[in-house]
């Protein structure tokens, strides 16, 4: 599915809900950079437990 046809009606949901995309969108980011250090999964498809201490 293109990114174009789905786009509008996430917006909607995201207004419905009251959700920031932009915001939900940045700590996700910031949860996945926790979850999956750069220098350890670069070129790696294991899963995140893998990774943690």
């Amino acid at each position: 599915m293109k990114i174009a046809d789905v786009q509008p009606y996430l917006i909607r949901l995201a207004g419905k809900l009251d959700v920031d995309i932009e915001a939900a969108c940045r700590a996700k980011m910031e949860k996945n950079a926790e979850k999956y250090p750069a220098d350890q999964v670069k070129g790696s498809a294991k899963k995140y437990t893998h990774y943690q201490d």
